[in-house]
C-alpha cells in the first residue's frame, strides 16, 4: 500500500506550531477602589503580567465603574514606561466643571470605540453614559491610541490604572478592572521552521508495505 505525506498536511501541521507560540491575554485581576474625591493625587490599582509577547494592541476595561458626575474623573493606564488617557475630564476642554452625566457599569476603552465624549453629551445631566467599548481620549477629547501607545511593547510587567477626582461633591468606584491584549501576525520560531521544512522534504518520500 503506498502512502503519501503531502506538502499541504506539512505546512497546515507546522504553521500551527508556529501559531501556537503566540496567545493573546486578558487579565481581569485588578483590584477595585473608591475614587478619592476633590484629590488630584487620585488612586492607583496594580496588574502584573508574567507573559511575554508583543502587543499589536491591548484594551482596558472598568469593571461596575460609577460616577455621579463624569467630568470630574480623570483614568490613565501605563506600563511603567509609557502612560495612554483614557478620559480626561469628560467634557470639560477650558477646565470648569466637565460634563454632568455619570458612570454606571462596565466601559471598555479601545482603539475603534464610540466617541465617550459625545455619548456623555447625548446622556445628559444625572443620566448615565450607556456601558460600552469607547475610544480612549485625552482632554479637550484629544484622540488617544493604546495600539499607538503600546504597540511593538512587551506585555511583561507591572500595568497601572490611575484615576482621580478634580471636584468636591462626587464621588465614584469601581469594582475592578482588566487588561485585554491581542499580539501581531504569527512569526514561525526557528524550531517550527526546521520542523516544517523536515515535513516538506518528507513529502518526496514514498513508502512501500
Amino acid at each position: 500500500m503506498k502512502r503519501y505525506f503531502t506538502v499541504t498536511s506539512a505546512i497546515a501541521v507546522g504553521l500551527m506550531m508556529a501559531s501556537a507560540s503566540i496567545a493573546d491575554i486578558t487579565d481581569n485581576s485588578g483590584a477595585g477602589f473608591s475614587i478619592p474625591d476633590d484629590d488630584p493625587a487620585g488612586i492607583t490599582s496594580a496588574i502584573v503580567i508574567s507573559a511575554d509577547e508583543t502587543i499589536n494592541d491591548v484594551s482596558v476595561t472598568l469593571f461596575g465603574a460609577t460616577h455621579s458626575w463624569v467630568g470630574d474623573v480623570t483614568a490613565t493606564v501605563s506600563n511603567g514606561t509609557t502612560t495612554a488617557d483614557l478620559m480626561v475630564r469628560v467634557g470639560d476642554p477650558g477646565g470648569t466643571s466637565g460634563d454632568s452625566s455619570t458612570l454606571d457599569g462596565n466601559y471598555t476603552f479601545a482603539d475603534g470605540g464610540d466617541d465617550f465624549w459625545t455619548a456623555a453629551d447625548n446622556a445628559g445631566f444625572g443620566s448615565p453614559i450607556p456601558p460600552g467599548t469607547y475610544a480612549p481620549s485625552g482632554a479637550a477629547d484629544a484622540p488617544v491610541s493604546l495600539a499607538g501607545s503600546f504597540g511593538g511593547a512587551s506585555t511583561q510587567g507591572t500595568w497601572t490604572l490611575f484615576m482621580s477626582d478634580a471636584a468636591s461633591g462626587d464621588t465614584g468606584a469601581i469594582n475592578g478592572w482588566g487588561l485585554s491584549f491581542s499580539s501581531g501576525a504569527a512569526v514561525p520560531e526557528p524550531g517550527s521552521l526546521a520542523v516544517l521544512g523536515a515535513m516538506g522534504l518528507a513529502c518526496v518520500i514514498r513508502r512501500r508495505r
